[in-house]
């Protein structure tokens, strides 16, 4: 069987690390496997790609084409088996062409059981399956400094990475962490924010604005500087730089409204970083339980920054995590640092992070495309 896998795993965007990290799960499983890249962004960072001796291959010959996409831009190939993967966060996606686009496609293939809820609700009507999300795990064994960062040492270190739109309420993130501690207790919230549309500048200034707004919106102390601290990396961090990032944490958060596949979760429980996170999507499927889940409900969607063509509308739901919860696992992360019980987690979440690695992800999605073929 001869796999071609198109997706925009040149993009340089954190989106693009999901296809890179599929060729090579595949790779790593003996499929044979060629990739194209699908441009996404208006321009393609020049950047070393990992799998660039695969799209040396031909696309002679080939059995199955996986397209990894936005479903507006499947196209149908006769001759073969035509995979779609599909990644979603919200309850639904009925108001847009997505599901006519999704039915294009053979097959569909999802990274959580809320996605697949999502598709079957939206009207695809083609066979739906559930694969997850593989990472190299060779680099959780390396031995890495954490970055030359102050005011950390002697410190219980949340800290998350993550953008700042609405999907992944970091606002909601600073209020629990506010609600949860006061400026005596040994805690630091690192934030590692990033967004491409601002530079380093404007981007220290829009988070130091929000969390300064939080803090008069709160009342909870009459001081601003009497709230506990917080710290701000906005520069650009390379691979390497991120996970020296992680060295420098010791619990990762996240109060995200959903996430199909949480790259930075996963590393950091490879890391042996127990996370606290809201338990939906793709996050619930890689952490299964462990660490601190963040219970929630469904509720409306409202616009967001990044909103797809209108997809996203109030008559969908997401996830909104329970704030008063997440304060809560702060707290209780918090006492575990203290007492020093964070041992037993830190082995779970490794252990769960690097059985997720390229060869068993890539086996369980060549035994996916095997049972296809005989069907």
């Amino acid at each position: 069987m001869k796999v071609a896998y198109f997706s925009n795993y040149r993009d340089g965007t954190y989106d693009a690390s999901f296809g890179v990290d599929n060729i090579l799960a595949l790779e790593a499983a003996g499929v044979d496997i060629v990739c194209r890249p699908v441009t996404l962004s208006a321009m393609i960072p020049d950047l070393p790609c990992p799998v660039e001796h695969l799209e040396r291959k031909t696309l002679n010959d080939v059995d199955v084409i996986i397209q990894d996409m936005k479903p507006h831009l499947y196209e149908y190939k006769g001759g073969v088996k035509n995979i779609g993967f599909l990644r979603w966060n919200q309850s639904s996606f009925h108001k847009s062409n997505w599901p006519e686009c999704c039915n294009l496609m053979d097959e569909i293939w999802v990274t959580s059981t809320d996605t697949m809820l999502a598709a079957s609700k939206s009207g695809i009507s083609k066979p739906i399956k559930m694969v997850l999300h593989g990472r190299n795990s060779d680099k959780f064994k390396k031995q890495i400094n954490p970055l030359p960062l102050d005011g950390l040492k002697h410190k219980c270190v949340f800290y998350t990475i993550s953008d700042m739109t609405r999907l992944q309420n970091v606002t909601g993130l600073i209020r629990a962490y506010y609600a949860a501690f006061t400026k005596t207790d040994d805690v630091v919230l690192l934030l590692r924010i990033y967004d491409s549309s601002r530079n380093e500048g404007q981007l220290v200034s829009l988070v130091r604005e929000t969390i300064e707004d939080i803090k008069k919106t709160t009342h909870i102390y009459p001081e601003l500087e009497d709230y506990p601290k917080i710290a701000i990396i906005c520069g650009i961090l390379n691979d390497d730089q991120l996970y020296q990032l992680h060295k420098n944490g010791d619990i990762f958060v996240t109060a995200n409204r959903g996430e199909f596949w949480n790259i930075f979760l996963h590393d950091a429980m490879g890391f042996g970083r127990p996370p606290i996170y809201t338990n939906i999507c793709g996050q619930a499927s890689l952490a299964i339980n462990l660490g601190w889940p963040i219970s929630g409900q469904p509720t409306p969607c409202v616009d967001t920054d990044s909103n797809e063509d209108g997809l996203i509308t109030g008559k969908d739901y997401w996830f909104d995590p329970n704030l008063c919860d997440l304060a809560e696992s702060f707290k209780d992360a918090y006492q575990s640092w203290q007492n020093n019980k964070l041992g037993k987690i830190q082995k779970d979440v490794v252990k769960a992070a690097i059985a997720m690695n390229y060869q068993h992800m890539g086996n369980f999605m060549k035994q996916k495309l095997e049972l296809g073929e005989s069907e």
